[in-house]
C-alpha cells in the first residue's frame, strides 16, 4: 500500500504556524516554532502511525473548544482517501469539516473508549498529549480498552515525560484539566494491560518541553510510543 508519510510531512511542515490553519499549541507561541515540542509531536506521529490510503484514524483528544477540531485531526483529514474519528467532549462550533471526520463525544476512559473502538472500528489510533492530563484510574482505563476492543494496528501516543517527578504540585490546573507530567512508574502502570500489542518504538524529543521552564535537570520532554499487534 501507499505510505503518506511523505505528503504529511510536507503538509505539517507547510501548515505549522500558519494562521491559516490555527493551533492552540504551534509555532507561535510558547517559543515554538517548527523546530519545536508540538511540531516534533506531530512529525513523530505521521511516522509513527504510517497511514496508506484506507486507513480509519481514531484520535483521542482531538476536539477544541476554539477551532472545533484541532490541528493534527485535522491534517490528517486534508487526505480525503483517510477516515478520521475524533473522541474529545469539545468540539467548539466546529463548521464546515471534510466528510472523512466523524466527531465522537465522550472523555476517554475505558467504557468511552471500548465505545468509540466499537463503533468507529479504527485501524490505527493516535493520541497526542492527553495521557499526562488523565487521572491513573482513567489511564489505565484507556489501555483495558485497546486491550480488549481495539482490532487494529497501531496505537501511538506521546505524552510528556520526566522520569521520577510528576510536578502536579507546581502547576496551575487550566480549564479544569488535570496536568501533570509522566513518570516512569506512572506510564509503567498505564501500559500495563497491554498483552494483544507490544512497544514497537519509544523516542524521545531532541528539544524540551517549552511549558517546562525549570532548571535544565528538571526539565521534562516529550516522548513518542509506538504499539503494534502481536
Amino acid at each position: 500500500m501507499t505510505s503518506l508519510v511523505r505528503p504529511m510531512k510536507i503538509k505539517l511542515w507547510q501548515r505549522f504556524g500558519n494562521p491559516e490553519f490555527p493551533a492552540e499549541w504551534d509555532g507561535h507561541v510558547y517559543g515554538g516554532g517548527k523546530i519545536s515540542q508540538r511540531f516534533w509531536e506531530y512529525f513523530k506521529m505521521i511516522e509513527y502511525l504510517d497511514l496508506s490510503p484506507g486507513s480509519r484514524v481514531l484520535d483521542i483528544g482531538g476536539g477544541s473548544p476554539k477551532t472545533g477540531v484541532s490541528f493534527f485531526p485535522q491534517l490528517l483529514a486534508s487526505f480525503p482517501e483517510l477516515h478520521v474519528g475524533v473522541l474529545d467532549t469539545q468540539f467548539g462550533s466546529a463548521t464546515d469539516l471534510p466528510d472523512n471526520i466523524a466527531l465522537l463525544s465522550g472523555l476517554a476512559n475505558k467504557q468511552v473508549l471500548s465505545d468509540a473502538i466499537c463503533y468507529y472500528q479504527p485501524t490505527h489510533i493516535s493520541c497526542i498529549s492527553v495521557m499526562e492530563h488523565a487521572r491513573p484510574a482513567e489511564q489505565r482505563g484507556i489501555f483495558e480498552a485497546l486491550e480488549t476492543e481495539f482490532q487494529g494496528t497501531v496505537f501511538a501516543m506521546t505524552i510528556e515525560f520526566h522520569e521520577n517527578e510528576d510536578f502536579s504540585n507546581n502547576h496551575d490546573v487550566d480549564d479544569g484539566h488535570r496536568f501533570a507530567v509522566t513518570t516512569t512508574a506512572s506510564l509503567s502502570a498505564m501500559v500495563s494491560p497491554l498483552t494483544r500489542y507490544y512497544l514497537d518504538d519509544i523516542a524521545s524529543a531532541p528539544v524540551h518541553c517549552v511549558n517546562a521552564f525549570r532548571a535544565l535537570n528538571e526539565m521534562w520532554r516529550p516522548m513518542a510510543l509506538r504499539f503494534l499487534k502481536v
